[in-house]
This record gives C-alpha cells, sequence and structure tokens, in this order.
C-alpha cells in the first residue's frame, strides 16, 4: 500500500481516538472502580486480595505498578487510565499500519483502519475502564502473527496468547478451541510442532496466575468468572450484588423499623476498608457468603432463545456498520478476483475468521457487550480481509465513481460514528466536570460541618453511584438494598434520619439517598447510634 495513504488514515484515525479520549478522560464505569480498587491493594502488597477469581490481573497490575512509579492514586488515576487506553489503541493502529505497508493492495490498509474504527458498535470504548482497548491491542499482534507470518514465530505466538489470558482470563475455552483450529488449518508437521510449542508457552504463562489463584482457593481453578456469569446471566440466580439479590446473605441483616412497624434488609461489609463497594470489586468472595439464591434454572427454550436473542443483537445491530460499510463493499468490489474458498487453500485467513467467529460466540453464550466483542469483531474483519485480498499479490481496481466510493465507505462511515461519538462525548464531559465540581462543593460543606465522606452507607441501589464513591475517595460501609430502601426513602425526613441513625451509627459518616433515577441525598449519620 502507498505509505502516505496508510500513514493518512493512521493520523485520521489517531486524532479521532485521541478526542474521544480527551472528552471521556474523567469518565468512570463501576467495573473500573474494582480494577482500579484491584491496583491500590497490588500497590499496598496485598497479594491476598488482589488473587480473586472474577476480575483479570494484568489490567490492574500495570495500574499498580504506574501508581508506584508516579506517585500518583484514587481518583487521580482515571485520566491516566484511559490515557492508557488510548497508548493501547495507538500501539494497535500501528500494527495495522505495519502489516498494511507490506501489502501491495490499497484495500487492505483502508479495511483494517475502518475496521478498527467501527469493531465496537462504533469507534473502541475507550470510555470504559476496562482491559478490552489492552485485549484489541493483543488480538492486533496476535493476527498480524497469524495472518502475516503464519504463526512461524511461535515464542511470540505463545507470549500473546498467554497474554490475552491475563488479560481476560474468562478467554481461556477461546485459547484451547483456537489451538485446535490452528492444528486443523496447519497441514506441515513443522507447522504442528510451531502451534504446540506456542500452546505450551502459552500455558506457562497462564500458570502465573491460575497457581496463586488454585493456591487460595485450595483447589486447581482457571477463575470464576464462568461460574458466575452462568449464574446471573443464564441459570436466573439473583445473587450478584446487594442491588438484586433478594435471598439470604451471610453480611444481611434483618432490622427492627418502628417507624415502618415492620424490619429491613441491612448489609454491612466487613472489608470496607479494602474496597470501594465489596460486593462488586470482589464478586467470588461475595458469592461465597450467599445463601439463597433463589435460581430459577434455565429451560432449554430459554437458553435457545437467549443465545438467539444476544445473536441477533451482535450480528444484527453491534456488528452492523462494520458488515455493511467495510466488508460487504469489500466483497463487492473484489466479486471478479476469485480469491479461494477452501479453509486449506488459505489457512491464514481462515485461521483470523475462524477465531474471530469463536471468540464473538464464546460471549454470545454467555453475555456480550459491544466492548467485549470488539477484539473478536477486528479479528473476524482482518481474517475477511485476508480472504477477498489476501497478502498482496495483486491490487483491484475501482475505476468509476461509484467504485471508489464503495472503496472509501468503511472509511467515511467509521469517520461519521467517531463524529457523532465526540459530539456527544463532550456533552458527557460537561455534565460529568458539573458532577464532579457539585461533588467538591458538597464534600467542603459537609467537613466545615464536621462530616466526612470518607464512611458511606447506601440507602437505595449502590451501582448508580459506585464510580461517585470512588471520586470522593469514600467506602460503602452497609447498604439498605432497593427493597427495603423504598419504604424508608416514602418516610419523613425526620424519620429517615432516625432509622439511618438506628442503622448505621457509629459506623458510617454520611448515608447517600440513591433514587430511582440514580439521584442523591446526602444525609450526615450521627455517630452516636440511637437506641
Amino acid at each position: 500500500m502507498r505509505p502516505r495513504e496508510i500513514h493518512f488514515l493512521a493520523a485520521l484515525a489517531l486524532v479521532l481516538l485521541a478526542l474521544l479520549t480527551f472528552t471521556a478522560r474523567f469518565s468512570l464505569n463501576p467495573d473500573g472502580v474494582s480494577y482500579l480498587d484491584l491496583a491500590a491493594v497490588l500497590r499496598n502488597g496485598d497479594w491476598k486480595s488482589f488473587v480473586q477469581g472474577y476480575w483479570s490481573p494484568l489490567y490492574p497490575a500495570l495500574f499498580a505498578g504506574f501508581s508506584r512509579i508516579t506517585g500518583l492514586d484514587g481518583p487521580s488515576l482515571i485520566p491516566n487510565a484511559h490515557l492508557f487506553n488510548l497508548l493501547f489503541l495507538v500501539a494497535a493502529t500501528l500494527i495495522l499500519v505495519r502489516w498494511a505497508r507490506s501489502t501491495p493492495d490499497p484495500a487492505f490498509g483502508r479495511t483494517a483502519i475502518a475496521s478498527l474504527l467501527l469493531c465496537s458498535f462504533g469507534p473502541p470504548r475507550v470510555e470504559a475502564v476496562t482491559p478490552d482497548m489492552l485485549l484489541i491491542l493483543v488480538v492486533a499482534a496476535l493476527s498480524h502473527e497469524l495472518g502475516r507470518r503464519d504463526g512461524s514465530r511461535w515464542g511470540v505466538v505463545g507470549l500473546l496468547m498467554g497474554a490475552a489470558f491475563l488479560v481476560k482470563t474468562s478467554l481461556w475455552p477461546w485459547l484451547l478451541a483456537g489451538t485446535g483450529i490452528r492444528l486443523w488449518l496447519t497441514p506441515e508437521k513443522n507447522g504442528r510442532w510451531d502451534v504446540i510449542r506456542s500452546a505450551l508457552l502459552a500455558a506457562a504463562v497462564m500458570l502465573v496466575w491460575i497457581v496463586p489463584l488454585s493456591h487460595k482457593h485450595g483447589r486447581l481453578t482457571l477463575g470464576s468468572s464462568g461460574h458466575l456469569n452462568y449464574c446471573w446471566y443464564l441459570a436466573g440466580c439473583d445473587s450478584r450484588i446487594p442491588d438484586s439479590h433478594s435471598g439470604a446473605h451471610r453480611s444481611y441483616q434483618q432490622v427492627l423499623v418502628p417507624e415502618l412497624r415492620t424490619t429491613i434488609t441491612l448489609a454491612r461489609f466487613d472489608r470496607a476498608d479494602t474496597w470501594t463497594y465489596q460486593p462488586w470489586s470482589d464478586p467470588t468472595e461475595w458469592d461465597k457468603g450467599v445463601q439463597l439464591r433463589n435460581p430459577a434454572g434455565p429451560t432449554a427454550t430459554q437458553v435457545l432463545t437467549y443465545w438467539l436473542t444476544l445473536a441477533t443483537t451482535v450480528f444484527g445491530r453491534w456488528l452492523l456498520p462494520l458488515i455493511v460499510a467495510v466488508l460487504l463493499p469489500l466483497v463487492w468490489t473484489r466479486r471478479r478476483a476469485g480469491w479461494p474458498r477452501a479453509p486449506h487453500a488459505n489457512p491464514q485467513a481462515w485461521t483470523l475468521m475462524l477465531l474471530g467467529l469463536l471468540g464473538l460466540g464464546q460471549f454470545i453464550a454467555v453475555h456480550a457487550e459491544p466492548r467485549l466483542i470488539a477484539p473478536f469483531a477486528l479479528m473476524l474483519s482482518l481474517g475477511v480481509l485476508l480472504w477477498v485480498v489476501g497478502n498482496g499479490h495483486g491490487a483491484g481496481s475501482s475505476p468509476t465513481p461509484l467504485g471508489r466510493f464503495i472503496a472509501w465507505l468503511g472509511i467515511l462511515a467509521a469517520v461519521a460514528f467517531c463524529v457523532v461519538r465526540i459530539v456527544y462525548g463532550f456533552q458527557i464531559d460537561r455534565r460529568l466536570r458539573e458532577t464532579i465540581a457539585e461533588l467538591r462543593e458538597t464534600g467542603a460543606r459537609f467537613r466545615e460541618a464536621g462530616v466526612s465522606m470518607e464512611r458511606i452507607a447506601i440507602v437505595g441501589p449502590a451501582m448508580p453511584v459506585v464510580a461517585t464513591a470512588y471520586l470522593v475517595e469514600g467506602r460503602v460501609v452497609g447498604q439498605i438494598p432497593p427493597q427495603s430502601a423504598e419504604a424508608v426513602l416514602g418516610l419523613p425526613r425526620e424519620q429517615q434520619q432516625a432509622v439511618i441513625n438506628r442503622a448505621f451509627g457509629g459506623r458510617a459518616d454520611v448515608a447517600w439517598l440513591v433514587g430511582a433515577g440514580g439521584g442523591v441525598q446526602f444525609l450526615p449519620v450521627d455517630l452516636t447510634p440511637i437506641r
């Protein structure tokens, strides 16, 4: 591909992603709170808390190291987390540029860059403090090794596969099945040995996490994300967090409320000094305390319906821009090229396509989101690109204006999606800055009155305000779950104060009354318990 064209497209992509990152620099999601909590406990040397089965280790470990080197911690890490996300995408873009420069067909670079910008129902979700951008980088590098280099550098492939597990531990079925696919599509004996060597090296890297995790749990385990996600999304368990769990839990207490002439459920968290919100920062430990799950148990019909719904959403909505604006135009412009169709006629392309479909299928089987499927959407698109264009044995031409428009449709669509997201991002950024300013003003006013925001009691759902608690460097020490909170919130303010004092006096500094829409009212807690 002409260097000038691919360099222009790469620069355009990076400018768009940088603007998107800038608009999202203060964004924080509940998953991000958990990853930053894990970074904090690792920086403090609390390995026992860091080793847990749900959240993956590599992403928070990077921030722990960054925090140790720079001295930054708490809310000051949030903009840096988004900067890291951008750097991961910059590196992924450079990999695609290098690949495109070695391929004389200009369609390769255009399609690869457009695929990166449309892989997540639009541009990658840099606003989420999650490891998905890091996984895009790992998958892009792995795609380059398998697609461009035929997987011959088995050491690099093995390290990348092992890194993929450390980035997202739930990928172990994908890694296992992917090794089988690679063995099937590798006809030569030496090539199969390279596949086996890379798999063994990946397994050795995976043991870095599997060994301490298994030691902690007293049995061989690869993590709890599969079990918990199955429970939450397929089996109908209501045991996720106090926001939704209606069964019994060892942290729950029943407290008599004379004002309501009944009892309410009260959750008190033992490790509030470690986590911003214990049930979500350590879901595995929270799950151990579940005493009643109330599982409905899916029928075969319900499972099939769930899979069909998710598959329709993934391919019929989230991947639709990528399919319609990038892949279909690519196939249309090369419809007379006579590309090879049999798997063994083009093993690199089929390897990437099948691995991409396998990754999408893994998330469709349990739980899918645009940011989760993005790495595998990119891999699938790169596989289709190799299948149609190949590694550069001649470039197709689109001499007509319509042909040239179709050839550039993917880039045009990607830019349009990015611009819309950037405009929306600036609107969200303004609201976030206003919210942060209000929080600082509220915190200053409470501190003047001798009330701290450090120990927080939640009355209502916690997930809408977990990021807010992190921003004020608070810890949620207890919660009145939504089922009981509704009755408490309906009381007059004086009676609300009495109930909250009785529930959290001596334990919390301030109560956050969270409405159904996520709005918060702050109520100081009398430090002298009412008997």
